[in-house]
This record gives structure tokens, sequence and C-alpha cells, in this order.
């Protein structure tokens, strides 16, 4: 969206206020010398959104995105009313105090810079105390390298968060403070192999919509998805779980009421469930492309002559009967150990109350 250059009959003190930062950022820094040319008329400078007034009124959005700052202009706090703020692909560490003047900030993207590095460079960091004071609705951090903490609990009008890449030393506290979130409706969480299972607390979250964990070295779906009671309480519309190594797709994602698309792409999936997607009445598209797949039963069938079910071209109408035979026999398997383990859970009860017995007598 371009500048808006209109100009009011009077301009207030705070407008006026608003166009004189801008026009000094050039001359402090030089890496925006390169990008706003003070021998042009700043109101055409790119990365500017004014409000109403144009250039006699109020700063609203500011994209300082992949200019190669060093340092992170201090002079943004004295911005009222700007409300998104894009500090992307930077090389700066810290972000200065008075930043946290800028109390209108609700969209905030530092992905892609050294945010949380210590002074000295010896460490990786959270993020500073006073960025919490920010009623953030947007908070993109995706490939922040040194950032290794972040309390998404303190955060609590947040709609959308984007950590692709972040590697987060305590990743379940993360997830587990994005539950109870009245607000969250988007996680992006894509390209984080050591991320492990998603703890079960971010089921609480109930106003999530759209979940995309692509890339994180999945072998079955969390057991939040597969959970009746957990996953019937979700509004869940969107999962994304591409890239990953996912063999099945189990029952358990019946239960996902709400859910409208689901994209499996480039897993390991060899079989799919005869009812895939028939207690779902919401239900509108599962890409199933690039998987090992060469048959799918009649009722997929069909649903992808519907366009509900996409799989790739060469995946033929039937049942593959070796793969079949394979998963019921994996199935056998673990409902043997299930049992083993419920057997050997019983006896250990059973010692354990024997011991309380005797000791009454």
């Amino acid at each position: 969206m371009g500048p808006c250059i209109s100009t009011p009959k009077q301009a207030a003190p705070s407008e006026v206020a608003d166009s004189v930062v801008i026009r000094q950022l050039p001359g402090a820094y030089p890496e925006l010398a390169k990008r706003w040319s003070i021998q042009n008329d700043f109101s055409t400078w790119p990365g500017i959104t004014w409000d109403e007034n144009g250039v006699a009124g109020n700063v609203l959005k500011i994209d300082l995105s992949g200019c190669g700052l060093k340092e992170c202009p201090w002079q943004l706090g004295e911005l009222n009313s700007m409300t998104h703020l894009d500090l992307s692909g930077n090389d700066f560490h810290t972000l200065p105090p008075e930043l946290s003047q800028a109390k209108a900030v609700t969209h905030l993207n530092l992905s892609g810079s050294n945010v949380g590095l210590a002074e000295d460079g010896s460490s990786d960091g959270p993020l500073p105390e006073w960025v919490y004071t920010f009623k953030l609705k947007e908070l993109i951090l995706t490939d922040c390298g040194k950032l290794n903490d972040i309390d998404v609990a303190r955060f609590p009008s947040l709609e959308t968060l984007n950590i692709d890449g972040t590697q987060f030393l305590n990743w379940k506290f993360v997830f587990i403070k994005c539950g109870g979130r009245k607000n969250l409706k988007t996680i992006s969480a894509r390209n984080l192999p050591a991320l492990g299972d998603l703890p079960e607390e971010l089921a609480q979250c109930t106003s999530l919509e759209s979940l995309d964990v692509s890339g994180c070295n999945f072998t079955s779906l969390p057991s939040m998805f597969t959970n009746k009671e957990l996953a019937r309480g979700m509004k869940l519309k969107t999962l994304v779980m591409t890239n990953n190594k996912l063999k099945e797709l189990p029952d358990g994602l019946k239960y996902l009421e709400s859910i409208e698309t689901m994209n499996f792409q480039n897993n390991d999936i060899k079989q799919v469930d005869m009812d895939i997607g028939s207690d779902l009445p919401s239900l509108k598209r599962v890409d199933l492309t690039k998987n090992p797949l060469k048959k799918v039963p009649p009722p997929v069938w069909k649903k992808k002559e519907e366009g509900i079910i996409l799989v790739d071209d060469n995946v033929k109408e039937g049942i593959n009967a070796d793969d079949a035979m394979e998963m019921a026999q994996d199935k056998a398997q673990e409902a043997k150990k299930a049992a083993q383990k419920g057997a050997d859970e019983a006896k250990k009860a059973a010692k354990k109350a024997m011991g309380s017995i005797k000791k009454m007598f």
C-alpha cells in the first residue's frame, strides 16, 4: 500500500512529530539512506504507510525489512500511532528500550534477525521484557537463530504466532503456554526437526483454527488429535503436516469435527483408511500427493472424484494387499505391546496391594 499524501487543513502537534522523526532517520542510519534518498520527496519513501492525512499525519506502518541495519532505530519509539512494525532481515541483536514507548504496536515481525543474542555475543537469550507490554495480535519470529525463549501466555491478545525455524530451548513449554489462549487462531511452527510430540495442553487453545507443523519429523499424528475428548473440544479448521514421516492416517482424525483442510503432502503414507472423511461434515480438501500410495479403497476413490481427496495421478482404485497386510501386522504388534504393558502394570499394582495387606498384619 503506497503512502497517502493528502494534506489536512491543520496538522496537530503529534502529527508533525511523525514527519520529523521519519526525515531524520536516513541521516542517522546509513543503511536507511540507501533506501530513502533525502533528495526525494519523503512522502514517496517506500515502506511507510501514513494515515488519511498523509505526511502531515501519523505513521501507521513501518516496513524496514532487509535493510541490513546493525542497530535498531530507537526513534521509532516516538511513533505513537504505529500499529505494524516489520524489522525482519536485519542484523541487530538488541531492541532499544525506547521502542517500548510505541504502545500502539499490535503487529511485530523480527524474523531473520539476531534478537536474543547477548551484548557480548557469548550466548542466546529471550525477548526483552518490555516487549511483553505490547498488546500484540501478530508476532512473527521465523528463523531467529539467537532467540531461545518466549512466553506466549504474556500476550493475551495474540491471534497469530509464526515461529518457523526458530530453535527454542524448551518447545514443550512454548506450546503449553499457547494452551488456554482465548484469541490465538493461527500457529505456524515449520521446519523444527527437534520438536517432538505436541503437548496435549495445546488442545486447550480452543480458539485455534490453523496449525502448520510441516518439516518437523513427525512419524505419527500428535496424541492431541487422536484423543477423542481433546480433539472434539478443538475448533481446528486447517491442519498442515507436509514434509514429515507419517506412515498412516489414524481413525482419530474423525474427532476433528470442525476440520476443513488437511495437507499431508510428501510423507510416507502407504495406505489410507476406507472411512477417511466420512465423519467430517466440514471437510473440503485432503492432500495426499507425493506419498507412496499405490491404491486407495473405493470410498476414498469416490472422494477423489469429488475433489475432496487429492492423490497422485498414478494412484489407482483398489486395495493394496501387501501394504494392507503390513499395516495390519504393525497394528497387531502395537496392540500386543500395549496389552503386555497393561499386564505388567496390573502385576505391579497387585504386588503393591499385597505388600500393603501384609503390613496390616
